[in-house]
């Protein structure tokens, strides 16, 4: 026998006590590239309880359940395709009827193309540890999308560590602006989105501690090494700072995240859960990737919010709400050639409360929808009375919340307020925020295309401080950028500030496109402006925002 046979017989065998090993200690399937089942050992066939002859040649969804969201099964085999292993927990139907756990490792072959051509999955029964007198207690303690234990598991954990003893953190993780995501790019991206943030959260070396689903756009963690809540912080939003890019669509998002510790703050899980959630909303506060301690400060500010929530209803309701008007100036003539409409709320009792204090509320709660429709008739209205009385062309700009912008019916809303106050389409601007952008693709190029098709001119605003892509400008049928305060702010304080504001109006151009820049105060800022060529100006160096009454009179005076 030659050494080549040897080898031969030698691997041979191994193989085979390989094959039988596997037999014998896990539970192992193997399917085709399509799905097509075509080995099951055993012990799969044991706990599945079908036979081997029964499962070969059926798809692995005759052991399935619909216990979890599509969704989910996208995202396993998404990653799948792309060659990745993955691993998880599974809840199957058994032939009877009864429902079983695995452990999940789904391992993706590669033929000598590159390309998928078999599927092994090897399972562990882990049914034990999950019954319950009632359900599968995965129903209760793990949330079925995103595989991660629920709310109902970190009380339990957090009662579980105050039994301990030892000190340790609970970290409230909230996702920013989720709901533009979710109502912008459809339930099941927004699905897809969050598998994916529970999978960069759990890639995070954790050891002792685990994260947690607590609710929609709301993640948990137990951090025990309190000594590392900084690093631990800055850990997971570090996870955001790369884009999602889920079935074509590329954004970015961000979390805030409130810090809870025990003992100093709370000694049972409902008040660690809810100071947690209270340090949340400060960090929200302050935008962006961003998380706060919890101080006992909070507390009132948690009652400061929810009574601004339940004012700007009553706000709304009995029309409290006014339109502010600031001037836009040709700077090279120096004639004012349009305003922008800016909404502002001054309550009796709160005084003055800023846009970006009440704003957010409108957005979670859906109020920005009737709110915004309000703010285009009463603009309309105001620029259509002026022009006619005083025969003047002023154009009158009026922001879309991304909210807005992703409703089906925004461009029949849009319409029937042209109609309504029969106001000239050229008279009216639409400003959308590059927020507006998380949902870039042909649908909202379509609905920008309809509205400038009216007549209505389109500007983007604060360029520079959202997600600037030259890649979705050049293809936006839009007609102005309006340059960022804080852009022009630099002007003449930095090389590079100045150098940045020429660059923008450079590009502008190069796109024909208009400039617009905001937020105007000093003679040296207008000076740079029109040296680089742009066209149009507002701030307080011409004048500050002014009601409408007090704006009929600057009108009246130009």
């Amino acid at each position: 026998m030659t050494e080549q046979h040897i080898f031969e017989r030698e691997t041979h065998q191994k193989l085979k006590n390989l094959q039988h090993a596997l037999d014998q200690t896990v539970i192992l399937l193997i399917t085709n590239e399509e799905g097509i089942i075509t080995y099951a050992n055993k012990q799969f066939c044991d706990v599945s309880q079908y036979t081997l002859d029964e499962l070969k040649g059926q798809h692995f969804r005759k052991v399935c359940i619909d216990f979890h969201h599509k969704a989910f099964f996208q995202h396993i085999l998404r990653q799948l395709i792309e060659g990745k292993r993955w691993e998880g927990e599974l809840c199957n139907r058994a032939k009877d009827g009864s429902v079983y756990w695995v452990k999940t490792v789904i391992l993706p072959f590669l033929n000598e193309y590159g390309q998928v051509d078999e599927y092994i999955s090897v399972f562990a029964d882990i049914t034990l540890q999950k019954k319950s007198n009632e359900l599968p207690p995965h129903v209760a303690s793990h949330d079925d999308l995103t595989g991660l234990p629920s709310r109902r598991s970190l009380h339990q954990r957090i009662t579980n560590e105050i039994e301990r003893g030892e000190p340790f953190a609970v970290f409230d993780i909230d996702i920013n602006r989720f709901k533009s995501i979710n109502d912008g790019l459809g339930h099941a991206i927004g699905d897809q989105f969050l598998i994916e943030v529970s999978e960069r959260l759990t890639s995070i070396e954790l050891s002792t501690n685990s994260f947690y689903r607590q609710g929609a756009d709301e993640f948990a963690l137990v951090l025990l090494e309190i000594e590392a809540l900084d690093q631990m912080a800055l850990k997971i939003m570090d996870q955001f700072k790369k884009p999602f890019i889920i079935e074509g669509h590329k954004f970015y998002s961000s979390i805030s995240i409130g810090i809870a510790l025990y003992p100093q703050h709370g000694e049972d899980s409902e008040l660690l859960l809810n100071n947690a959630d209270l340090a949340m909303l400060r960090a929200k506060e302050r935008r962006g990737n961003n998380y706060f301690v919890y101080s006992g400060e909070s507390e009132p500010q948690k009652l400061k919010d929810i009574t601004l929530e339940t004012k700007l209803y009553d706000a709304l309701r009995l029309e409290q709400l006014q339109l502010y008007y600031q001037p836009k100036i040709d700077i090279q003539t120096g004639k004012m050639v349009g305003m922008e409409a800016l909404l502002r709320w001054i309550d009796s009792e709160l005084g003055f409360i800023p846009p970006d204090r009440f704003i957010p509320f409108a957005e979670e709660t859906g109020l920005i929808i009737p709110i915004g429709e309000w703010v285009l008739e009463r603009a309309c209205l105001d620029v259509k009375s002026w022009n006619d009385l005083f025969d003047l062309d002023l154009r009158v700009a009026v922001n879309l919340s991304p909210i807005q912008l992703a409703l089906p019916n925004i461009i029949e809303t849009i319409e029937n307020t042209l109609r309504n106050t029969n106001v000239n389409p050229s008279f009216v601007e639409i400003e959308i925020t590059e927020m507006s952008m998380v949902d870039f693709n042909e649908s909202l190029v379509d609905k920008l295309a309809q509205i400038r098709a009216m007549g209505i001119a389109i500007s983007i605003d604060d360029f520079g401080t959202g997600y600037s892509s030259l890649s979705y400008l050049k293809n936006l049928p839009v007609d102005a950028l309006k340059v960022d305060r804080s852009f022009v702010m630099e002007i003449g304080l930095s090389e590079t500030g100045s150098n940045m504001v020429g660059a923008i109006i450079r590009l502008a151009h190069a796109m024909n496109l208009e400039v617009v820049a905001e937020g105007v105060e000093r003679e040296e800022e207008l000076v740079y402006l029109r040296a680089c060529g742009c066209e149009l100006a507002q701030g307080y160096y011409f004048s500050k925002p002014l009601p409408a009454n007090e704006f009929f009179k600057y009108v009246m005076n130009q």
